[in-house]
């Protein structure tokens, strides 16, 4: 028989390769897999287009096809990678239960000529719609469902510019939320987001965000609950505006902008661990806010917290407190 690479190597038929960079995205119709019976015997990975036709155009509605696709993989316990280049329209929130895993090849933000709409190739996901884009939600807070969110890029539609006109985004409109579940958000870049990321209901649950930064409208990322451990190892993030109407050189037309964005919003939190937190915020880089104990004796703000780096690069606050924090140093 030979040695065990041999006989893995004849299994793909000579000069195939097991490698994911080899390996090209192929389309599909509903009826049939890509034919790749060999590889698939050994991955544990499953490509975005490999059951559910997925066009990944970036145009054509994909949210039925995506979401067949994140069920398929939960179901099979496969992390679920993005072909390079692919960019998956939605109209309506993917839910990502139990075990989910998606990573894509990664994404770079950048400006052409100087114009902050510019954006460079990427690969990710379009939320063409006002609300969450990714839920990940457990009903069970003793369940230990995981969520894992890596590399990919996520796009959202912006308002129309109007001359002296604000548009006020809906508060619960975050690309990610994450309740009651433990997991991490690794590498994921937000281009035009409302809000980026929400965690919820974290009764005994660890949540790792690390090197995601982008730009949002509000709030990079908001912790409502959390009663365990939540670790940022590194955030950055800054104000998204477009120029003038009609003048790309002008001034920006969405003044929200200039007062309501926020890096990091902390409610009712127990342990949270902060490295580097980045901002270039009009309002503020840390949002410390209070709140009263609900039936269960759950309030406050914040306690037994750590940071180490924290710091604004538009002369606002760096930390503004509404109610009492315990523990914080």
């Amino acid at each position: 028989v030979g040695t065990l690479e041999e006989w893995l190597e004849s299994l793909k038929g000579g000069g195939g390769s097991n490698d994911l960079a080899d390996i090209t995205f192929k389309q599909t119709n509903e009826a049939g897999a890509v034919a790749k019976p060999a590889l698939k015997k050994f991955r544990n990975w499953a490509f975005f287009g490999d059951r559910r036709s997925i066009t990944g155009n970036g145009t054509s509605d994909d949210t039925a096809a995506a979401q067949n696709e994140i069920a398929y993989a939960n179901s099979v316990n496969q992390k679920l990678w993005f072909p390079p280049g692919m960019k998956i329209r939605t109209t309506a929130t993917l839910l990502c239960s139990k075990w989910t895993q998606i990573e894509g090849q990664g994404s770079v933000l950048q400006k052409n000529n100087g114009n902050p709409l510019g954006l460079g190739e990427w690969t990710g996901f379009f939320f063409d719609h006002n609300a969450i884009g990714l839920l990940a939600a457990s009903a069970d807070t003793n369940t230990w469902d995981q969520a894992h969110f890596c590399r990919f890029m996520i796009d959202r539609p912006q308002p129309a510019a109007v001359p002296n006109q604000a548009w006020t985004p809906t508060p619960c409109d975050f690309d990610i939320s994450m309740a009651g579940c433990s997991g991490s958000v690794i590498g994921v870049e937000p281009f035009k987001s409302t809000n980026f990321l929400r965690i919820d209901r974290n009764y005994g649950h660890q949540v790792l965000i690390d090197h995601v930064k982008g730009q949002v409208f509000n709030v990079g990322i908001q912790v409502i609950t959390a009663l365990d451990s939540v670790y940022l190892r590194q955030a950055h993030f800054w104000p998204f505006w477009s120029g003038g109407y009609g003048i790309p050189t002008a001034e920006p037309v969405l003044a929200y902008m200039l007062t309501g964005h926020i890096g990091l919003q902390t409610q009712r939190v127990d342990g949270i661990s902060v490295g580097d937190l980045f901002c270039f915020a009009p309002r503020c880089t840390w949002l410390i806010d209070g709140h009263a104990p609900d039936a269960n004796g759950i309030g406050g703000t914040l306690n037994n917290g750590t940071f180490h780096k924290v710091y604004n690069d538009n002369g606002a606050n760096t930390f503004t407190v509404t109610g009492a924090a315990d523990g914080f140093m």
